[in-house]
């Protein structure tokens, strides 16, 4: 744990993941302890949201309370919209690098905040 004031207490946890080719990961293993901690999962791009997606339930199915995402490129391709929506993740925060329509993207799912 990383001690930032006398108010504040941080600490950090890794996913490591193996992939068998692109989009789709072999295995995942988290590094650390999230029992009863809000998780924050920093990304550079979301594709399809499968690994994404999978880091959550896996933060979850170790006690996190919450996992919120931001990512810098969502690209959201195929199944990522709907993955998203039937995830454990609470919300997803997106930089303006591609241009989405916040209308056309909640016609999916409402936890992604461009």
């Amino acid at each position: 744990i990383v001690k930032a004031d006398s108010d504040l207490e941080v600490s950090l946890a890794m996913m490591s993941k193996h992939r068998e080719e692109a989009n789709k990961v072999a295995t995942m293993e988290l590094v650390g302890n999230v029992k009863d901690a809000d998780c924050l999962i920093v990304d550079d791009m979301c594709d399809t949201a499968g690994t994404l997606c999978k880091a959550a339930a896996v933060l979850k199915k170790n006690g996190a309370k919450r996992v919120i995402t931001c990512i810098s490129h969502g690209l959201f391709n195929g199944p990522a919209l709907k993955r998203i929506e039937e995830s454990a993740l609470e919300l997803v925060l997106v930089s303006n690098s591609i241009k989405h329509s916040q209308k056309e993207i909640e016609k999916v799912t409402k936890k992604i905040k461009l």
